[in-house]
This record gives structure tokens, sequence and C-alpha cells, in this order.
């Protein structure tokens, strides 16, 4: 009778009216020394791949991120979930767990599609998309999926204080709360003194509606600037004759261009940048002639780099999971007076 007692209480749902979870809320502080701690074993498994596999991953180019997108999802994706009881690492080690709102554990599927929503925002940011120095529209999507998505995430990670669910928990409809024992009657725990746990009675309807007007605000803020932004900003779209020519040479998988302006001791410098990820690592004979070749093709496709202060042709031969990066890049920065002795002759002189 006992047992059969046991197993009926444990069974219970653990959630209570208006779809808060009834078990306490992990205190914020463990919750973020717990990321910590998973961050840097991703983090530290980028490097050992990148340094001990580097001339394999560097050749995939921009497509080496996908196996870091795999290898995060996988460990946070099962960890998460009802395989690893709902716990990382980081998260054992700290005593918290992910839940659903009945206070069990995630199926494999809910926890991936939970992590997917904060992998976005975060594989997305410094990756090589094509042209996406010289498109407008593809600039402004990428800034709304990291800095606005991933914006909206950390607003809520930290001042969500009722329920501390980030977007990504909003999304799952999740948790992370203190650990408690699954082998035993379940009891929950008396809290910690800044961990938030609310009485049935008290409970909110859910996350404060302010939080998401502030975050309305903040996208349509991120899309204003990254939508205006470049139409101020001189020449942009004439870089993209440059950003073509380069990517139909097929010696690259991507090619950027941008401007950089600089002040010091109150003068104010302009560099035209233009970085290539090469498809192969080249000795260095055969690297400097690459860099004189793409100097040539800036000044034939955009005459007005004259008009500029330095021109910095940079080639880069990397491995870049997105968990890490190791980067062999080689740059060339000389004045627009130099490049003419270096790369003779500058067409249109």
């Amino acid at each position: 009778m006992d047992a059969e007692r046991n197993m009926t209480t444990h069974e219970q749902p653990v959630s209570g009216p208006d779809d808060f979870v009834d078990l306490p809320i992990a205190a914020f502080w463990r919750r973020t020394l717990a990321f910590i701690f998973d961050v840097t074993i991703l983090i530290g498994l980028g490097f050992i791949l990148c340094f001990g596999l580097f001339g394999p991953l560097a050749h995939l180019g921009p497509w080496a991120r996908l196996l870091g997108v795999a290898i995060a999802l996988a460990y946070f994706g099962i960890l998460n979930s009802r395989i690893g009881r709902g716990q990382t690492i980081g998260k054992r080690l700290l005593k918290v767990e992910v839940v659903g709102t009945d206070g069990g554990h995630l199926s494999v599927r809910r926890s991936l599609g939970r992590y997917s929503v904060l992998a976005v925002p975060v594989f997305l940011n410094g990756a090589w998309i094509p042209s996406a120095s010289t498109n407008i529209p593809l600039l402004v999507i990428m800034d709304l999926l990291t800095v606005g998505i991933g914006g909206a995430i950390l607003y809520l990670y930290v001042f969500n204080r009722k329920t501390r669910q980030s977007l990504h928990d909003l999304a799952a409809r999740t948790y992370v709360v203190q650990a408690t024992p699954r082998h035993e009657p379940l009891e929950v725990a008396e809290p910690e003194a800044d961990t938030t746990y609310v009485p049935a009675e008290e409970r909110p309807a859910g996350v404060w509606r302010g939080h998401f007007v502030v975050i309305g605000i903040w996208l349509v803020g991120v899309l204003a600037v990254s939508t205006v932004f470049p139409l101020v900003v001189d020449d942009v779209g004439d870089l993209k004759p440059v950003v073509e020519r380069l990517q139909a040479t097929g010696d690259f998988y991507l090619v950027s261009a941008g401007f950089v302006r600089t002040s010091s001791d109150g003068e104010q410098t302009d560099d035209l940048i233009v970085t290539c990820l090469m498809k192969e690592n080249l000795p260095e004979p055969d690297r400097l002639q690459l860099q004189y070749e793409i100097a040539v093709i800036v000044f034939e496709e955009y005459p007005q780099v004259r008009d500029k202060d330095f021109l910095t042709v940079e080639v880069v031969y990397a491995c870049d999971l997105g968990l890490a990066r190791v980067d062999r890049g080689y740059a060339l920065q000389y004045a627009l007076t130099d490049w003419e002795s270096i790369v003779p002759p500058i067409p249109g002189e």
C-alpha cells in the first residue's frame, strides 16, 4: 500500500492554477553559473576540435559552423530532456533542472525546440553569410535574428523576476527550477533566500505584459536602425560589384566589404576593408599575389576608393565552429598612395 501511495503521489501533476509550476524557481545566480559552466565546456571542446582538426574543418569553410550547432543541440537538447533528467553538467553541479509546466522532464523533441530558439541568435552572430555586407534586406533580417531576438532573450532572463522564463522558456513552456529528488514522494524543498516561490493563491496569471511591450519596442528599434543605418553610410551599395566579382572568381567561400571610420588626435581616417574567406590555405607568395589581385579588382569596380585614406585587403583561412574559431588571417593595409607602387598600374590613373 505504501509503495502504491508513493507512486501515486509522485505521478501527480505539480502545476497549479494559471500554468505556474508548483516548484521553487531556480535562483538567478545558480542558473547563470550553470550556463557559464556549460558554455565553458562547449568552448573548450570547440577549440580542441579546431586545433586538432584544423585542416579538415577549415576546408569546410562556413559550413563547419553546422557541426558546432549539432554539438550544442545535442548537449543542451539531450541533457535538458528526460534523458538527462533536465540537467546539463552545469545544471547538475548547481542543482537546478528544466521542467515543463506539469513539473515533469521534457521530451527530446521539446528540449531541442527549446534550445533552438536560443541557438538562432548565438550561431548566426558572426556567421559568414553570402552578400550580407552589401544586401540591406539580408542585413535587416540578420540584425533582427541576432540583436533583436538575442536582446529579447537577455532582457527576459534578467528582468522577468517572477517566473525567470526567458524567450526560449516561454516558447517551450518550461521553467528552470531547483532540482528535486524524483525517487521519493515529491516534496517541495525550502526555497533559498533569493529564490522565487509563489504560493498558489498568490500566483500571477503569467509573465508581466509590460515585458512584451518592452520587447516589441526593442524589436521595432532594431528594425529601424538596421534599415536606416546602411542608407546613411556612404557608398555601401556601391561595394556590391566588388563583392560579386570577387565571389565569382571561385577562390573564396565568402567575401565581405565595409568601411571603418576612426579618429585619433582629432584626425579622422576612412578605411575600406575587404575580407575574403579562402577555400584553401596558400603559401605566402601565392597569398600575397592573391591579395594584390583583390586590390586591383577593388580599384576597378570601386574607383571611389581613391577618396579613402586606407585600403585593407584581408584573406582568412579559418576553422569556425560557432563554439570556437581559430583564424589564420593575413591583412595588407596601405594608404591609397602606397598601393600605386605595390600594385602597378592602378586602373584609372
